[in-house]
């Protein structure tokens, strides 16, 4: 910097003591600005003013420095920002021609970024880059912990909002099905009964009534808009069973019949079937509700229904005096072989006998073959899968793995806190599982005249 003849920092009394560093050439006077060859010197700027000056030849301090002449970097203090760069007289509000480049700002705590201005735009209009804070480490842990804790909090609300909605979805499909045996009470004078034996399915031929084999599921099929299904096992031929339709019956789940806490309408894995009238297959559909065949134990067999397939065949049901057995005196529920209760026979009331309900299955069998509660498939006859007991050695319980006998013959469901039942007439109850031995028992006795009120 040989140009130069005084290179010494002098301090002039501006207001609140504005300082700049000038460097000037030959003799001239400090007023004297910069020749077209000299580099912008740095401005260093008291709190409370911001920016560079460029003076050439005579002019004043208003002036702005020639084109060519680059801006310098502006260390600013707290609380303004940016450059100023001019052209020829314009003011300082005149932003610099495109061509020059911005400088840098070096900019104070709360203020950051840069600013280009071109014309006569103002400084808010000028492009800046932002700089935001970032979180700290500790900061970012303590926000994902809160997170983690308001997820654990909403969790169970949203589970239990989700089974209160399957609840209400089981409640109204059994609803559906007493309405169905209530339309067929309608139509045929009496409920529908659980077929014969549980080796027979449902076969349209064979009507409605005592000559039905197939379950109660199967019966109310066409008052439950299925009549398609329903229809699809005739051949037309009462004396031979049509194997292919029922076959095809016995495999077509239907959400109807399926609890959808507990399983989805599919078909499920099985190690039996019903084989005097469908054809062998290693999956078919499943049910999760039985009908309430009265308060009776099973015992033997033919205390409910026939004990094999040589008591009832095609060529007995056909026959000029089939032999079907009565139960009825044996047995006290609503629904069980051969039967044709009516509502007059109900004694204890409508609104005080158990129609269907939701049956027990263990856990480790819900997709699974093995159980034998729980194996022929929903439209087989006569038989556990379908039919289930109110005697007081089977209480109802929520389903547990390990737990078979002898609520393999007992209601039950996987819902938490209750079971659902329809009674007979049509409507839906939800009772916990520790309900009395004795006061179930008398809900599933059609007429023990121990009239129990629920709640």
């Amino acid at each position: 910097m040989k140009h130069f003849k005084d290179s010494a920092f002098r301090k002039t009394e501006v207001e609140r003591f504005v300082a700049f560093l000038l460097w000037c050439k030959g003799g001239q006077k400090r007023s004297d600005c910069l020749p077209d060859y000299w580099q912008p010197a740095v401005a260093v700027v008291a709190p409370g003013r911001t920016g560079l000056l460029w003076r050439k030849g005579g002019q004043k301090r208003s002036d702005c420095p020639p084109v060519r002449l680059q801006p310098a970097v502006a260390v600013v203090a707290p609380g303004r920002t940016g450059l100023s760069r001019c052209k020829g007289g314009q003011k300082r509000s005149d932003c610099p021609p495109a061509r020059l480049q911005p400088a840098v700002a070096v900019v104070a705590p709360g203020r950051t970024g840069l600013l280009w201005r071109k014309g006569g735009q103002k400084r808010s209009d000028c492009l800046s880059m932002r700089l935001h804070p970032a979180f700290t480490l500790v900061e970012l842990l303590v926000v994902i912990a809160i997170i983690g804790m308001l997820v654990g909090l909403l969790l169970p609300a949203v589970q239990q909002a989700r089974e209160a909605a399957r609840q209400m979805q089981c409640s109204n499909q059994l609803r559906q099905m007493s309405l169905a045996a209530l339309n067929h009470e309608s139509s045929m004078r009496f409920f529908p009964n659980s077929g014969w034996f549980c080796y027979y399915a449902g076969d349209a031929d064979l009507g409605l009534g005592k000559k039905q084999c197939g379950s109660w599921q199967f019966q109310l099929l066409p008052f439950l808009e299925q009549d398609a299904l329903y229809q699809l096992t005739s051949n037309n031929n009462p004396a031979s069973p049509y194997k292919e339709g029922i076959t095809t019956l016995i495999q077509t789940p239907l959400a109807m019949f399926r609890c959808p806490s507990r399983r989805s309408a599919k078909v499920y894995p099985t190690d039996s079937y019903p084989s005097s009238n469908a054809n062998s297959v290693s999956e078919l559909a499943k049910s999760d509700y039985a009908a309430n065949f009265g308060s009776v134990g099973y015992g033997a067999d033919n205390n409910y229904r026939p004990s094999n397939n040589s008591h009832v065949s095609y060529s007995i049901i056909n026959g000029s005096q089939p032999e079907l057995t009565d139960y009825s005196s044996k047995v006290t529920g609503v629904v069980f072989a051969f039967s044709q209760i009516r509502t007059g026979e109900i004694r204890d009331g409508l609104s005080n006998t158990v129609l269907f309900g939701e049956k027990y299955v263990q856990p480790e069998y819900y997709e699974a073959s093995g159980n034998s509660a729980d194996d022929l498939g929903t439209f087989c006859g006569t038989d556990n899968d379908n039919s289930r007991s109110g005697n007081n050695t089977y209480r109802p319980y929520q389903d547990r793995s390990g737990f078979g006998s002898p609520n393999g013959w007992g209601f039950g469901s996987s819902h938490a806190s209750s079971f659902g039942i329809s009674l007979c007439d049509g409507s839906v109850q939800r009772l916990t599982y520790s309900i009395d031995g004795t006061t179930w028992q008398h809900l599933c006795h059609r007429s023990d005249g121990n009239v129990v009120t629920l709640p």
